[in-house]
């Protein structure tokens, strides 16, 4: 599932950026990751079918749909964001345990560089699933705390070879004490633009500036508990 051009790869991550203040420890926990897709001619109130889901009952993680991304990027950059954190395939980082998975960020603090001393963890199912129309949804209990930025969030499939963003990008949830409440949860189209001088566009901005407008406001802090975190992508009539 992605826009309506191309299919998707889920990326699921929690990073220390680089204006984390202090050393932090912090758990995100993902008790089910679902896709479902769309039956059009289904009239019912609940017009989907389930065709994955991974319920995380093992004791590992499932890496015949859910690959390990490690290091510090393709370039050594921090993954185009300049990230301190490595991250890694260890259990200190991520694991599956009571039908959760636990991702971890664990620090020995020496922010502002790239030295080991920053751990954390990014999966993503990228050549294993993707969908194009349906509902991705993912139940979490996300960390919030200054240094944390927890985010679940698709790439186009042509990512290996288009990059970004040509790919285009959905962010489904991302949260980070910086610039956001703990109340508040951010959703942002990222996609192509030759019209635009960076060449990116989004459903809510048009340059990489905060706040971005694209926030959702809730009653209580979303760290507090499980929430359903998903989004939707039909065809046009």
């Amino acid at each position: 599932m992605k826009k309506l051009l191309f299919v998707t790869t889920l990326i699921l991550m929690i990073f220390n950026h680089a204006f984390a203040q202090k050393p932090v420890e912090l758990k995100d926990a993902i008790n089910i990751l679902e896709v479902l897709s769309g039956v059009k001619e289904d009239k019912s109130s609940d017009p989907y079918k389930l065709i994955f889901s991974d319920e995380f009952n093992g004791n590992s993680l499932d890496t015949s749909v859910l690959n390990y991304e490690t290091g510090y990027g393709p370039y050594n950059d921090g993954w185009g964001n300049d990230e301190n954190q490595l991250y890694t395939n260890s259990e200190d980082n991520v694991k599956v345990e009571n039908g959760n998975l636990i991702i971890s960020a664990r620090s020995s603090g020496t922010f502002g560089k790239r030295d080991g001393s920053i751990t954390s963890d990014r999966i993503n199912t990228m050549g294993k699933q993707s969908f194009r129309y349906g509902k991705i949804q993912a139940k979490m209990k996300i960390p919030y705390k200054l240094g944390l930025w927890a985010a679940f969030w698709m790439l186009g499939s042509n990512y290996p070879t288009d990059g970004w963003p040509k790919c285009g990008e959905i962010d489904i949830m991302e949260s980070f004490a910086r610039y956001l409440s703990a109340n508040q949860n951010q959703g942002t189209l990222h996609w192509w633009n030759e019209n635009v001088g960076i060449k990116t566009d989004s459903v809510a901005y048009n340059e990489f500036y905060y706040p971005y407008p694209n926030v959702c406001v809730f009653d209580s802090p979303l760290n507090e508990g499980f929430h359903i975190y998903e989004i939707s992508v039909i065809i046009q009539s």
